[in-house]
């Protein structure tokens, strides 16, 4: 799958697509607020709150409990700035960019929030871990907002070739784990015997799916796909890429890509987004590509009966 940006056609893969987007820390705002991170000194503790999830620090010693409230020679706010930096260091973001966000965060728990310098400073720990996870939160935002522009926006245009990318080859996923079950495959392609192995249970939902698609008659042959192999097919999606369960060729030289959503997969936000980026290459596949989000009942029909209804001549 392609994308045009900036008059260029570029492969649909998010990494890619975020090396022409330009964005910037400064766009987003530095401020944690109190439900994002707090600190309250108990009697031999700090009690920190991150997200609402509670977490306690002990005083090195006793002596410590009277520095929550009083300054420390050496201490200051640019001290505090530099550890931050030096733990949250983001390839992605200029020094000089993530060093003045970091300013504006401290100045903000220092000032607005009242929060004792000294406070943060026996708490720098868990305050970077947070500031951390709040960078990561912005950059994943952005991926989604460009990932979005890119392949849904109205005008978004993508593409879909065929004759580069994913192509079924002899020996292609040689030395991966592979299917140990009684069941022999007469359509796969690298072989009864080669057949990657399955998630979950040998006799699970997913085998079971793989049964009724090699039972097909309109298949040609098909290959059970393996997530994160270089000769993988593969779809992108805002986090990384999608690694469907199975790719097909018709006889009438269609190709079927085939998800199965078992029902111990209760995350729907991930499987809407692969449903979404399925449709949306099938779509843009002019005819040659179908995509299957095969489910044990949808709308009443088994597994066997949507893929015989998804390869039948639409």
């Amino acid at each position: 799958m392609f994308v045009w940006v900036q008059g260029e056609l570029e492969l649909a893969d998010t990494d890619i697509l975020m090396e022409y987007h330009d964005w910037s820390l400064a766009d987003h705002s530095p401020k944690l607020e109190a439900k994002d991170f707090a600190i309250q000194a108990t009697a031999d503790t700090f009690e920190i709150d991150i997200d609402q999830q509670r977490l306690f620090v002990k005083y090195a010693d006793q002596s410590a409990q009277l520095l929550l409230d009083i300054p420390v020679e050496g201490w200051s706010e640019q001290t505090l700035v530099l550890f931050l930096d030096r733990q949250v260091r983001d390839k992605f973001v200029g020094q000089g960019e993530l060093v003045r966000w970091l300013t504006e965060l401290v100045n903000y728990l220092t000032g607005p929030r009242n929060i004792p310098l000294s406070a943060l400073m026996q708490c720098k720990y868990p305050l970077a871990r947070k500031v951390k996870e709040r960078i990561a939160e912005i950059r994943a935002k952005e991926r989604e907002g460009v990932y979005q522009r890119s392949l849904f926006a109205p005008d978004a245009k993508p593409e879909i070739s065929f004759d580069s990318g994913f192509v079924f080859a002899d020996n292609m996923f040689a030395g991966v784990r592979t299917y140990r079950g009684s069941y022999r495959f007469s359509r796969h392609f690298t072989g009864w015997d080669q057949v990657a192995a399955f998630d979950g249970a040998d006799d699970g939902e997913e085998l079971n799916c793989a049964k009724l698609l090699d039972s097909l008659t309109e298949v040609k042959h098909w290959i059970r796909n393996v997530p994160r192999h270089p000769k993988a097919f593969w779809l992108p999606t805002a986090s990384g890429k999608f690694y469907p369960d199975f790719v097909a060729e018709l006889t009438d030289g269609r190709i079927l890509v085939v998800e199965y959503k078992g029902e111990h997969l209760t995350d729907a936000a991930d499987t809407d987004e692969k449903r979404a980026i399925g449709a949306l290459w099938e779509k843009a596949s002019g005819g040659k590509g179908l995509f299957l989000m095969a489910e044990k009942q949808i709308d009443g029909k088994d597994v066997r009966q949507q893929l015989r209804q998804k390869v039948s001549k639409q």
